[in-house]
């Protein structure tokens, strides 16, 4: 039986998870091809680097409903400092002087990964876990209800 989606998204990680929270509501058939099981701990863009977040990428994540969830666990960027060493050439930014509470926040990957898979598993249609040794995942969102397997390669 041939399978049909509009949109087939490779990866499950920060960002095939965040891309798939944005188009939930597009109306596209939208699978995402998945080889970690959802909310677990494999998921090795889910560690513990800090990412700095521009203040767009926050208001993206306000937009999907996410922003509530991890913004008590981030940490404001209030001042940003560039330079150059050795030349004489710097600039200073400062949330209050350009009528901000923030630039930007720190979130730990691992935070905003559970933030995703939290609203990933509040959107899904249909996810079949299965032997993550033997066969891949497929979390499909939207309309589609078809399933299939993405044979994963070691």
């Amino acid at each position: 039986m041939k399978k049909e989606y509009d949109i087939a998204i490779v990866g499950g990680g920060l960002v095939g998870a965040s891309l798939a929270c944005c188009l939930s509501k597009s109306g596209y058939r939208i699978v995402v091809l998945e080889k970690t099981p959802i909310n677990s701990d494999l998921q090795p863009s889910y560690d513990e680097r800090g990412l700095a977040l521009s203040l767009a990428s926050c208001r993206i994540l306000d937009a999907i409903g996410m922003w509530d969830d991890i913004s008590k666990n981030c940490v404001p960027i209030k001042n940003i400092h560039v330079s150059d060493r050795g030349n004489t050439g710097i600039v200073r930014l400062d949330a209050k002087e350009i009528g901000l509470e923030a630039m930007g926040y720190v979130v730990v990957a691992s935070t905003l990964g559970k933030g995703l898979m939290n609203r990933v598993g509040e959107i899904i249609k249909d996810y079949e876990p299965e032997d993550c040794h033997n066969k891949g995942f497929v979390i499909i969102i939207g309309e589609g209800t078809s399933k299939f397997y993405l044979d994963t390669v070691k």
